[in-house]
């Protein structure tokens, strides 16, 4: 019996507070996947469009329509997600400053510009091949993996 008011002790102790999940959920909304999933789906959705010319205006825009809902509730279920391993994993203290900072118009301005950052860096870094960079140096060393492309 003391053994089972142990576990449940600890699952207890294991859960993030209300004020941990709502200062969690406030720091994911605003975090970066919340703000690149977006541009995203909404190219995923125009590559789709363009890989079929043949579709109507009415069925570019339903497509259109169906992929806003449809990223809203990925962008929804993975913020949730976000929020919680945040809960779980930072203090309290933490997450009540890193919320502060993320209504902070600092934050909103690094926000507003962090499409354009992420397309500088990806233009500045150019094509990434990285496992082909890992296999060529290994294979330097080693004469191993040196078949694979």
């Amino acid at each position: 019996m003391t053994i089972a008011f142990i576990l449940v002790a600890a699952a207890a102790a294991a859960q993030p507070s209300l004020e941990a999940m709502e200062l969690a959920r406030q720091v994911a909304a605003h975090g970066a996947l919340a703000q690149i999933a977006p541009v995203q789906t909404q190219n995923e959705v125009e590559g789709m469009i363009e890989d079929h010319p043949e579709f109507s205006d009415a069925e570019r825009g339903r497509l259109r329509a169906i992929g806003k809902e449809q990223a809203k509730a990925l962008i929804a279920k993975a913020v949730d997600a976000e929020a919680a391993s945040l809960a779980a994993q930072l203090t309290i203290e933490d997450l009540r400053a890193l919320a502060a900072f993320a209504s902070s118009p600092a934050a909103e301005h690094q926000r507003a510009a962090l499409p354009k950052i992420i397309a500088a860096t990806m233009t500045t870094l150019g094509k990434v091949d990285y496992a082909g960079g890992v296999r060529a140096a290994f294979c330097a060393e080693t004469r191993k993996l040196c078949d694979r492309k």
